[in-house]
């Protein structure tokens, strides 16, 4: 029995802070709406979160974004990294199916592009009329009768991998490139933190704010005060000046 061509979802897979979505939503849609029609359309499908054998898993991600038959991409929420991986998967020109809730704006930058829309509240009768309708967006896509293409639109040639090696070869480039791109955003980061905590590092004499010393202010917490008296963290329990 052949095995069925993958479909490689994209989409958010934690919960957005203040994006006013319930907890655990995305993994409803997942489970719910894009999983069934995935199946329905004869694909089998993935995301990165459940499939990564690796602890870096922009390795399974770029692995998938290059190798999948299908790649269906919700762009739900306007989450960054799901822009970054259909931007990936647009380069190589590469089949794929953009959808989005009602709650979501369509994005200028892919405002040119088709999309298929599914209701965010994934009541049992729009969660069905949802999975019907990207089933049938999948199924066209494959069937080569509607493709989203930046590069078709542009009239560009799309990207190719490069090089000697096969493409398992090129595809440890393209990791290794990108985890090289962490390293340096990881040293920023560091010098930022260098910077935040010198803040702390104050001229003359101050003051200690500690547990159980006369003339306590009421407030709690720990902190410094500077040598104007002006504090330098939290409020304090007590306070004794050093030096």
């Amino acid at each position: 029995m052949d095995a069925k061509p993958k479909c490689f979802v994209v989409m958010p897979m934690s919960d957005i802070a203040g994006s006013g979505y319930d907890p655990g939503h995305w993994d409803r849609v997942y489970d719910e709406l894009l999983s069934h029609a995935c199946r329905d359309a004869g694909f089998e499908p993935n995301r990165a979160d459940s499939t990564s054998r690796t602890s870096i898993i922009i390795v399974d991600v770029l692995r998938h974004l290059y190798n999948a038959e299908m790649v269906l991409s919700d762009l739900s929420g306007l989450n960054a990294n799901v822009f970054f991986e259909l931007g990936l998967r647009q380069a190589f020109d590469k089949r794929v199916v953009i959808v989005h809730d009602e709650r979501t704006p369509r994005p200028f930058d892919t405002s040119q592009l088709r999309d298929w829309e599914y209701h965010s509240s994934l009541r049992i009768d729009l969660a069905r009329k949802g999975t019907e309708t990207i089933t049938k967006a999948l199924r066209e896509t494959a069937e080569g009768k509607d493709h989203s293409s930046l590069v078709q639109l542009l009239n560009i040639e799309p990207a190719k991998l490069t090089g000697t090696g096969g493409d398992q070869d090129q595809l440890r480039r393209l990791v290794g490139a990108v985890d090289a791109i962490g390293d340096k955003i990881a040293a920023i980061e560091d010098q930022l933190r260098i910077v935040r905590s010198s803040q702390y590092v104050f001229p003359g004499p101050a003051t200690l704010g500690y547990p159980g010393v006369s003339g306590a202010t009421g407030a709690t917490g720990m902190g410094l005060l500077g040598g104007d008296n002006r504090p330098l963290g939290a409020g304090l329990l007590g306070k004794k000046t050093l030096g």
